[in-house]
């Protein structure tokens, strides 16, 4: 029976320091539905996924669907690991990590009624399935695609200073204001500040046009590069080859200011924690609100969000440490204090540690990055904040004010959010 169908791809427990790898789990419901609905092809197919794909909207039974997801598993792990050995070094980025924003399907029955659920979905190869249209692409395409647009996975390799998205496309989706304060932070060149925003709108003016032509002559909506004839048009008064190597410096610019925030790299000791102010989530409450009424509403909302992600997201992080803690109980205890709101450092004191390894134990922005990127998803479609989720700066600014919120407590003394979730889920686990 072809595996790529009914062997699952998931993190499973092993020996190793992470306590987890990337393993195969053979699903007997899996190998009976593809008996069912085998047609006799040596290899996996687009057919057999059109043909699965059917049964599964047919009968809604849960056997297609969990081939289907099978399917979706391999062509993730592939992605993922691609993504490790072309990123990995570079940006410090693991692959246990990488795999628990796709591999987390454990292969439980499920049938289309699980596909109405709000989105984002759980498992991700439910996402991968919820919108899947066969006569666009390949399922395994669909998938890596899906996953490339995973908004917490692209919150995890933004910490690590990774930003997957052209120049060019960066370029047309940053606004006149990002542009000025990542010119003025991180800008290389000698180029003025007005002279980088005139250059910046004269691009974006002509980028969707020439996008529009490079669709309908290639039928792709990437790979674009900007030919002599844009330049010229975007600065007639230089060379294109000053034009470019100016626009190359802007997105550089934006990439490093984008990433700055989230990475500890780049900063001056203290600078980090000043970058986002700790009453932004009141200012983004107000913002939304017409008034003092409704914008303690909107706060009680938007703690609700937070609580209802970073439930289930806490709950998974502190179940894949869990195999470790028996080996090694400084971990356990690392996750308790944090919990009681001890800092880093009394962290590092009471296990016997080095305070590199609390940090890199904890990943405490990271998680908090992950909950706050999909509290932020689910108050977009709340009326009051549809506006905010219109621009990619006001989701920005959601964003960080969400994981600020997650990881600063409001007053003296007070335990942050973030510390309270992992309080609350570490009883349920322990023996």
């Amino acid at each position: 029976m072809v595996r790529e169908y009914t062997e699952l791809r998931l993190l499973v427990p092993c020996p190793s320091p992470r306590g987890l790898t990337i393993g195969g789990r053979s699903l007997p419901l899996a190998v009976e539905a593809l008996g069912q609905h085998w047609v006799e092809e040596p290899e996996p197919s687009p057919s057999l996924d059109r043909q699965l794909l059917a049964a599964s909207q047919a009968q809604d039974a849960p056997g297609p669907w969990l081939c289907l997801r099978v399917r979706i598993s391999h062509a993730l792990e592939e992605r993922l690991r691609a993504y490790e050995r072309q990123y990995g070094r570079a940006y410090e980025l693991d692959l246990i990590d990488l795999a628990s924003y796709g591999l987390d399907d454990q292969g439980e029955p499920r049938t289309s009624a699980d596909l109405a659920a709000p989105p984002p979905l759980r498992p991700f190869t439910l996402e991968v399935l919820r919108d899947y249209d066969p006569s666009r692409c390949s399922l395994p395409h669909w998938a890596r695609q899906k996953l490339h647009c995973n908004n917490d996975l692209k919150a995890y390799f933004r910490q690590h200073g990774l930003l997957l998205i052209s120049d060019w496309a960066l370029l047309a989706d940053s606004s006149e204001r990002r542009v000025r304060e990542a010119w003025e932070r991180c800008g290389p060149g000698a180029m003025a500040v007005e002279q980088a925003l005139a250059l910046h709108r004269a691009y974006r003016q002509r980028y969707p046009e020439a996008m529009a032509a490079h669709r309908q002559s290639s039928g792709r909506r990437s790979g674009w590069q900007p030919d002599p004839a844009f330049l010229r048009a975007v600065a007639a008064e230089q060379p294109t080859t000053t034009t470019a190597e100016q626009l190359w410096a802007l997105a550089t610019a934006i990439r490093r200011f984008l990433t700055a925030p989230t990475s500890s790299r780049g900063f001056a000791d203290g600078e980090e924690a000043a970058v986002v102010d700790p009453s932004s989530l009141e200012a983004a409450a107000g913002e939304a609100a017409d008034d003092q009424a409704s914008a303690a509403e909107l706060r009680q909302g938007i703690e609700r969000a937070l609580e209802r992600a970073a439930g289930p997201l806490v709950a998974a992080t502190l179940k894949a440490d869990q195999p470790r803690w028996t080996a090694d109980p400084s971990r356990l205890l690392a996750w308790q204090l944090y919990g009681q709101g001890l800092s880093q450092r009394e962290l590092a004191e009471q296990c016997g540690h080095q305070q590199a390894w609390v940090s890199k134990l904890l990943k405490e922005k990271q998680l908090a990055m992950v909950i706050a990127t999909a509290a932020a998803a689910e108050l977009q479609r709340h009326p009051a904040f549809a506006a905010v989720g219109q621009s990619v700066e006001g989701a920005e600014r959601l964003v960080e004010a969400l994981r600020n919120h997650l990881v600063s407590p409001e007053r003296e003394g007070d335990v942050a959010p973030l510390r309270q979730a992992i309080c609350r889920a570490l009883p349920s686990l322990l023996p």
